[in-house]
């Protein structure tokens, strides 16, 4: 992890700053000890990177969620993390807490998938054993007045002394958010397939669907139809390198971008229809293209490091054909299509791991990647080691401060046409987690928010579409789709209303760029 600070002036500075309440939560009990040296957050005015994510609750701010999602910069060297909440501003029960959670087992936790140790209840609490500076409690606090902060744990018996408090206000209109374990989490998904979006349990009522409601009979036709166009279409051949020793070329990139969504297009389609009718031309096609994309260098000119524009598709595609046509696979099959996704979703974890995305969120691709691998892990756990790993890292951040481009209002800083695509994927993942895990992670302020960021962000009659990638004149399909999602979700007329303002009249099944007809 990047350091922050890295100083040896001694503990008195860190004392004065963080002022005498620090003496009532420094008593910890034989057997621990805090550190001396400077802490970043211990300064009046801690310095962040523009990059960094700031703490937050804010000092000052109002929730709208009980509990609030917690987030705050680490020290160098921190194994683990403890947060403090209580009503009391001076944190008089914090050392008799530290010392009840220091009883309970080590405050260095094990894994990312530890499950914390709570002490207290309610008007002060502790969480200990944090794996990552990122927290959803698991209980509630009631509305008014809270203070928290948080500490650095650098081995079992030695911690951090405590950063300033942060004083909060939980709304009287606050909506409940607690978020269980994560263990307990993971072990709601479901043990067969298919897993993504629909439980196994479910799958004859929405097959029954296309012969009681004629809605979703008549879009199925239209989806099958199109499916079986892309029965006859040429598998993909593995991209050749650039030329001039891997020098960048937009044309090349460009037409290898067109391909790999086209084939993500063709694996959701021909598995989707599979699944909702069990003809075998569909099942078989769509493995011919998943053993073809395994037969590829995965760390050559399809690897996450080379084009991800290449590798993400496959990854996220693949992991889904892989679930919906699951039982027309052989187990040789199944084994050899899940090392070519393991090893890509590594690719994929990696990306976070070396940029520390969970302090520095704010980059693209990479906030891209937190949808697919919801999905992908959700697909593929319990069959391999790495979706305990991925999907512990990236549940805290989505149930805390994610996306980091958005915020409580529901804004969208990357810009209109970014949110077409990632919003769309951000609903994609909270219908997987909420499915699979039985967590609604739709319940943060920013998405109830959210459509009003595109009813005054870009109106219905705007020529304009500032801030992002395509400019004048050109949608996507995922406007309708987005905003028709959101105003079901929260029963909002005004979404609804903008939904209807936004092209086409009828969404298309043929769309590349989001998977909308699924």
């Amino acid at each position: 992890m990047k350091p922050l600070l890295k100083s040896s002036a001694n503990v008195l500075f860190a004392l004065l700053l963080i002022g005498v309440t620090y003496f009532a939560g420094c008593k910890a009990g034989p057997g621990l000890k805090t550190t001396a040296g400077d802490f970043i957050y211990l300064a009046e005015n801690p310095e962040y990177g523009p990059r960094d994510i700031h703490p937050a609750p804010a000092d000052g701010d109002t929730v709208f969620t009980d509990p609030p999602g917690f987030n705050w910069q680490p020290e160098e060297g921190s194994r683990g993390f403890i947060l403090e909440i209580s009503r009391d501003p001076g944190f008089a029960q914090s050392g008799e807490l530290l010392k009840e959670a220091a009883g309970r087992g080590s405050l260095v936790p094990g894994s990312l998938d530890s499950s914390p140790v709570v002490a207290g209840g309610g008007s002060s609490w502790l969480v200990s054993a944090l794996p990552m500076p990122l927290h959803r409690p698991s209980f509630t606090l009631g509305e008014g007045d809270w203070y928290w902060r948080w500490r650095c744990v650098f081995s079992p018996q030695e911690i951090s002394p405590p950063s300033a408090a942060r004083r909060f206000k939980v709304s009287p209109n606050s909506l409940e958010y607690k978020v269980p374990p994560i263990k307990e989490l993971l072990a709601r998904i479901p043990q067969s397939h298919p897993r993504l979006f629909i439980r196994p349990e479910q799958l004859d009522s929405l097959r029954g669907l296309l012969e009681t409601s004629q809605p979703h009979k008549r879009l199925y036709q239209r989806i099958e139809a199109y499916a079986d166009t892309l029965l006859q279409l040429p598998i993909n051949q593995e991209p050749p390198p650039y030329p001039d020793d891997r020098q960048f070329r937009y044309p090349l990139w460009r037409d290898y971008y067109d391909l790999a969504r086209k084939s993500g297009q063709v694996l959701d389609f021909l598995g989707f229809c599979y699944m909702m009718t069990g003809q075998s031309k569909y099942a078989y096609r769509a493995k011919e293209w998943l053993l073809a994309f395994a037969s590829w260098d995965l760390d050559g000119t399809s690897s996450m490091t080379y084009n991800d524009e290449v590798a993400m598709p496959i990854l996220l595609n693949g992991a889904r054909a892989y679930d919906w046509i699951y039982d027309a696979l052989s187990q040789s099959e199944r084994e050899t299509i899940l090392q070519m996704l393991v090893v890509r979703a590594e690719q994929a974890y990696a990306r976070w791991e070396n940029e520390n995305y969970h302090l520095k969120p704010y980059t693209s691709h990479q906030t891209r990647l937190v949808n697919y691998m919801s999905q992908v892990g959700v697909v593929l756990y319990d069959e391999v080691e790495g979706p305990v790993k991925w999907l512990s890292y990236l549940l805290p951040m989505v149930t805390t401060f994610y996306p980091g481009w958005g915020g409580r209002d529901g804004g969208y800083s990357e810009g209109p046409s970014y949110w077409m695509m990632y919003f769309n994927y951000m609903l994609q993942s909270a219908h997987c987690i909420n499915s699979a895990m039985g967590l609604d992670v739709l319940k943060k302020p920013f998405y109830w928010n959210n459509g009003y960021y595109k009813i005054y962000a870009y109106p219905y009659y705007g020529a304009l579409r500032p801030f992002g990638d395509t400019g004048i004149g050109a949608y996507w399909p995922a406007d309708k789709m987005n905003l028709y999602r959101l105003a079901s979700a929260f029963q909002n007329q005004y979404f609804r209303w903008r939904a209807e303002m936004s092209e086409p009249e009828q969404m298309p099944v043929a769309e590349t760029v989001v998977p909308t007809g699924v």
